[in-house]
């Protein structure tokens, strides 16, 4: 049967503070805390704890908001579960953690310099049902090798997107909400929706020329003809499927959820380097008034791979799909 140690200041057979039951704790213990403000910071170091509030959420509130540099909650090389409890800080974050396991139900998170939560070196965690604000950055910075997940919160962070996840992260971040209860990180990076709308005449472009082509051969005279059908009806298809794959890219890029775009954007540019070889090909640029859409398609093609491949498209992907 796993350790329960009582936190009471007023209780003569109790913990005072919560960081004299954390010393004193076992591995595998819970720390069950009575109601009330506690002025500390909390440490856990190689050990697996677990720290709630007796009488539900909101009773308990770990304040460290006067520190610049400690985190209200730590944990390093362990496993820290933390329910029902308010946390707040300064300087630093709210609650940290690094190659460890951490997992925060219930609880009200509060940072007034950098993330609410600081998550690196490995480390994995999981959210469920908390409120968390950030006055200095984002709600949840999660670093290189870390993963985890962040379910049914609210977020309020000073930055766009309000979750921030390295390259080499991963967390998945549904139903994530703001301070309102509406969804969060619905603002898009104006990158991505100059790419989305680059992006368009490209697909109207693909279904037009297939369609075109099409027509012309039907129009066409010699033979044989079904031998320029058969031409036609592959034309068309790869066409169609280009144009699907990019009306389908656009939907994905616009809610964040994937970045599949980059795909019918690099076949659009190039079509766009293959025009341009044929002008140098032709010798002296000689230039057809036909060449005109598939430039101009192409170039701006190329605008929306750059947007795409941005700082903030990149954060905005992350932030909704962990790509």
């Amino acid at each position: 049967m796993s350790q329960t140690l009582i936190v009471a200041p007023e209780q003569s057979d109790a913990y005072p503070t919560i960081g004299a039951a954390l010393s004193a704790a076992a591995d595998g213990a819970t720390v069950s805390v009575a109601p009330g403000t506690y002025y500390e910071a909390l440490y856990v170091n190689d050990s697996n704890l677990t720290i709630v509030a007796a009488q539900g959420a909101g009773t308990v509130i770990v304040d460290a908001s006067a520190s610049t540099s400690h985190p209200a909650a730590s944990c390093r090389n362990g496993r820290l579960e933390l329910r029902d409890l308010v946390l707040r800080c300064g300087g630093a974050p709210a609650v940290s953690v690094g190659r460890s396991r951490l997992t925060v139900t219930g609880c009200e998170l509060t940072s007034d310099g950098g993330p609410a939560v600081d998550v690196r070196d490995g480390s994995e965690l999981t959210l469920r049902g908390c409120r968390i604000r950030a006055a200095d950055g984002p709600a949840v910075a999660v670093g290189d090798g870390c993963r985890g997940s962040v379910t049914d919160c609210r977020v309020e962070a000073s930055v766009d997107p309000a979750v921030a996840v390295a390259p080499g992260g991963h967390l998945s971040t549904r139903p994530l909400r703001d301070g309102s209860g509406t969804p969060a990180g619905t603002r898009r990076p104006p990158a991505v929706i100059a790419a989305v709308l680059l992006m368009v005449p490209a697909a109207l472009t693909w279904l037009v020329a297939g369609i075109g082509f099409t027509v012309a051969t039907y129009r066409a005279e010699g033979d044989p003809k079904w031998l320029l059908w058969i031409v036609a009806l592959a034309i068309l298809a790869l066409c169609l499927l280009i144009t699907f794959v990019t009306v389908i890219g656009i939907w994905l890029a616009w809610t964040g959820d994937s970045q599949i775009l980059r795909g019918p954007a690099g076949i659009t540019v190039a079509l766009f380097l293959i025009t341009l070889i044929m002008l140098l090909v032709r010798g002296r640029l000689h230039f057809e008034r036909t060449m005109l859409t598939p430039l101009v398609v192409g170039a701006l093609a190329t605008v929306a791979i750059a947007l795409l491949r941005s700082g903030p498209a990149k954060a905005w992907f992350r932030a909704h799909s962990g790509t």
